[in-house]
């Protein structure tokens, strides 16, 4: 079932109802023989939807009048929710209103309905609103598609001329191929475990797992070796020693038995006696030795005996004098008389002794905190005497000195204001103390005002005149003596009028021209003549330059000189090819690929012409590869991995990798086994 959809459409060109005579003023109606429209409704040049003589199920619908003799309408058709998928042709009947009799038969056109609900406005499928969807073909999983046209409503065409619709775009999935059986994850079996592999079944084409089985190997046993000695230790004077006979299997190595041997302790031997810990004796302390016997072998002490020696007392040394303390004027001095030992230096004796007090010798008197009298102030000095060994102050006396009273100077003036045209002036006359500074006398004299002086006139606050707007300017007179304004009169400039110079803007791609005037005086600016934009002229396809930076870009740059380009990604050649390794070392693995190279074709990211890319190995009995790069190991060696790519032209770009084959401790083992049961048996 198809959901309820509405597409509002024009027929080409528009649909246009035309009378020769321009005289008819006539409605127009539609007559639809079509069950599955719901509704269709006309609607304006505007786009306004006249809601009036609207019907259901295909029946007359009425446009708006015609206007100077033609009709433009369009209409929304709403399909019903069974409506199939496919086309419906719409039939428009021009009527006469006033005889209801048929004045003109009109173009008939198809409405297209697809799948998903959209709302078309002014739709008709045209080349310009067509998209490509390139074919993809169906693998073994996937469905494809076959290459068509899809229009933005939805509509699927064969070909751009839109010449048949296409209802069905998929092609089916093609389904897995068995390929041959390849062993993998093959583990040998070993003395205690089983072995196993898998055989698997891909699909040659896609490379999908289709079946895996895994089949077991039995263990094989351990094989007795030699018996070796494991950890010996040595007997020694009192520990016995010991050590482990162990068998193991010469294949993994597992141990399969142990046998411990103990060794019995070898007893100490004396050495000769040596002496320790000497102390000497010391004038209050007694000395010390220790005389020992250790074992040579182990060096351990087996005996000990120490002997004493007596103090050996002090030796009284010369007194000597420390300490000294010099006598002042009024403090005591003093000095100690001291005996050491003269072999240990403790001191044996100590004995203080008394100096007396020297006292105060009396210096010369000198003056002291001189203060000169003043007019007004007295002055005063100090007489002091002083000890001469250690300054202290021994007697101080004050003596008082009179003031000295005032000195009157000459008078002088002071703070004086001249005069102004307006205010009066003023000034003092002072006598000072030419001693002291003190002011003694001040008297204030004044100065009678001036009156003013008329300057000439001038000019001021002058606004010259613009297009629109009058100036004026201002005749001033001023005191040419303080500068206070005494008169002023304003004088009016009439305005000038506009003076407009033309600067024509021509027409882009993308933006209309236009004229711009502008007054030459005043800068008034007004823009008008108005010029239609020229739209893009971009050239054609052959025409387009690759990109300098961006490789397999082709633009078309607009023939204005706008700067605005068309694109589109090209194919581009091949440059070469590189793998994800260029050596491995790795072990024999039987069948299974040991590792998988991969290749990247360059450039990278961008879109290549057709190649093909093959393998191959410079020593297939050592190692061989496959289409996809996965290298299998058939023996210990060295080979070379090579990936070619081969373009149509012949082209070939090549890189390789180098292989080391190697076998494993496991696989050596039973190498020499073999080597070992040929020649035992030859």
């Amino acid at each position: 079932a198809l959901p309820a959809m509405a597409f509002r459409t024009a027929f080409p060109a528009g649909l246009e109802y035309v009378d020769g005579s321009g005289a008819i003023d006539a409605g127009a109606r539609t007559a639809l023989g079509c069950d599955d429209i719901a509704w269709i409704e006309w609607s304006d040049r505007n786009g306004g939807i006249l809601e009036d003589d609207n019907y259901v199920n295909g029946i007359a619908s009425r446009p708006v009048a015609p206007v100077d003799g033609v009709v433009v309408c369009s209409f929304k058709a709403t399909f019903a929710d069974d409506a199939a998928l496919g086309k419906y042709t719409m039939n428009l009947i021009g009527l006469d209103e006033f005889c209801d009799i048929d004045w003109n038969i009109f173009a008939e056109d198809e409405i297209a309905v697809v799948s998903t609900p959209v709302e078309l406005v002014d739709h008709i499928c045209s080349a310009d609103k067509l998209t490509f969807v390139e074919a993809v073909d169906a693998d073994c999983e996937n469905d494809g598609n076959v290459a068509y046209y899809v229009c933005e409503c939805g509509t699927k065409y064969v070909d751009e001329a839109m010449s048949e619709i296409l209802q069905d775009v998929i092609v089916p999935a093609t389904g897995h191929t068995e390929g041959e059986a390849v062993i993998e994850n093959e583990t040998a079996a070993d003395c205690e475990n089983e072995g196993s592999f898998d055989t698997v079944v891909y699909c040659s084409v896609c490379g999908e797992e289709l079946s895996r089985e895994t089949t077991t190997e039995e263990a094989l046993g351990h094989t007795e070796g030699e018996a070796v000695v494991e950890n010996n230790v040595e007997a020694d004077c009192e520990n016995a020693g010991s050590y482990d006979t162990v068998v193991y299997c010469s294949v993994c190595g597992e141990e399969l038995s142990r046998e411990t041997t103990t060794v019995e302790a070898l007893g100490h031997t004396e050495g000769e006696v040596v002496y320790e810990n000497v102390s000497d004796a010391t004038c209050t302390e007694g000395g010390s030795g220790d005389a020992v016997v250790y074992c040579t072998v182990c060096g351990e002490e087996l005996s000990r005996e120490t002997t004493q020696v007596p103090a050996l007392g002090h030796t009284e040394g010369e007194a000597v004098e420390e300490n000294r303390v010099e006598a002042t004027c009024t403090e005591e001095g003093s000095y100690d008389t001291v005996v050491y030992c003269t072999v240990c230096d403790a001191e044996l004796s100590r004995e203080t002794t008394t100096i007396d007090a020297l006292g105060h010798t009396e210096g010369e008197a000198v003056e002291e905190n001189r203060v000169e009298a003043t007019c007004t102030e007295e002055g005063s000095y100090d007489t002091v005497v002083y000890c001469t060994v250690c300054d202290a102050e021994l007697s101080r006396e004050t003596t008082t000195i009179d003031a000295l009273g005032h000195t009157e100077g000459e008078a002088v003036e002071e703070n004086r204001v001249e005069a102004t045209c307006t205010e009066e002036g003023s000034y003092d006359t002072v006598v000072y103390c030419t001693v002291c500074d003190a002011e003694l006398s001040r008297e204030t004299t004044v100065i009678p005002a001036l009156g003013h002086t008329e300057a000439e006139a001038v000019e001021e606050n002058r606004k010259e005149a613009d297009c629109v707007n009058d100036g004026s300017y201002d005749m001033v007179v001023y005191c040419s003596v303080c500068g206070e304004e005494l008169e002023r009169e304003t004088f009016v400039i009439d305005a000038l009028g506009h003076d407009y110079e033309s600067v024509v803007t021509e027409p882009t791609c993308t933006e209309q021209g236009y004229t711009t005037y502008t007054c030459s005086v005043c800068g008034d600016t007004y823009v008008a003549d108005y010029v239609d934009a020229l739209g893009h002229d971009f050239p054609a396809k052959e025409e387009w330059v690759e990109s300098e930076t961006e490789k397999g870009w082709y633009y078309g740059y607009c023939k204005n000189g706008c700067g605005e380009a068309q694109k589109e990604l090209r194919l581009v050649p091949v440059e070469g090819v590189e793998l994800d390794q260029d050596y491995v070392e790795t072990y024999y693995v039987r069948k299974a690929p040991a590792f998988t190279l991969t290749e990247t074709v360059l450039p990278e990211d961008l879109e290549k012409l057709d190649y093909t890319v093959t393998w191959s190995s410079s020593n297939e009995k050592v190692a061989t590869v496959d289409e996809d790069g996965n290298v299998t190991t058939h023996k210990r060696g060295e080979a070379v991995i090579t990936v070619t790519v081969e373009m149509e032209d012949g082209t070939t770009f090549t890189d390789s990798c180098a292989v080391k084959v190697k076998y494993t401790f496991c696989q050596w083992l039973i190498w020499f086994f073999l080597l070992g049961c040929c020649w035992y048996f030859v």
